[in-house]
């Protein structure tokens, strides 16, 4: 019998030590803006199965503010604590982990190989920025066009 791979936080902050203030959002509380890690204990993380392939698939994410300003206050994070967990359940794809700054956020992500790293990043962008506008309107005023994230993005694959 094969023994799952083992993740954990140590894991992730010694291949991403600039992946910053990571809060866990699976099953509990999301605190941003913290340098230290939340309580985390040490994750199996299984293959996941499907119709036609097995999958171990895991993305980090990084999403910039719009102009780099710093608007990702409590409310903000957690608006989009809120919208990511809403789209978890939706959308095919686990949110393992988001942490944020005030100028961007971090996303350890795992999602089905059919999609690919551009359209996960389209969806989660697109919906988050909607929800923060209707639940924060003073977020739009801040910025120029009514875009929240920059057009680009930084992905990597962790694991």
């Amino acid at each position: 019998m094969n023994t799952p791979t083992v993740r954990s936080w140590e894991v992730y902050s010694s291949q991403y030590p600039a992946a910053c203030r990571v809060g866990q959002l699976a099953g509990g509380e999301f605190e941003g803006n913290h340098a230290v890690p939340l309580s985390y204990t040490i994750v199996s993380m299984p293959v996941t199965k499907s119709n036609h392939c097995a999958y171990d698939t895991h993305y980090h994410l990084v999403f910039p503010v719009k102009y780099r300003k710093a608007l990702l206050d409590k409310a903000a994070t957690a608006s989009i604590a809120h919208t990511l967990k809403e789209i978890e359940l939706r959308y095919e794809l686990t949110i393992e982990q988001v942490g944020d700054d005030k100028n961007h956020i971090h996303l350890l992500v795992s999602f089905h190989p059919k999609y690919s790293i551009g359209e996960v990043v389209r969806k989660l962008k697109s919906i988050t920025a909607r929800e923060l506008f209707k639940e924060l309107p003073r977020l739009r005023s801040q910025l120029l066009g009514g875009e929240f994230w920059t057009d680009g993005y930084y992905a990597s694959t962790v694991g």
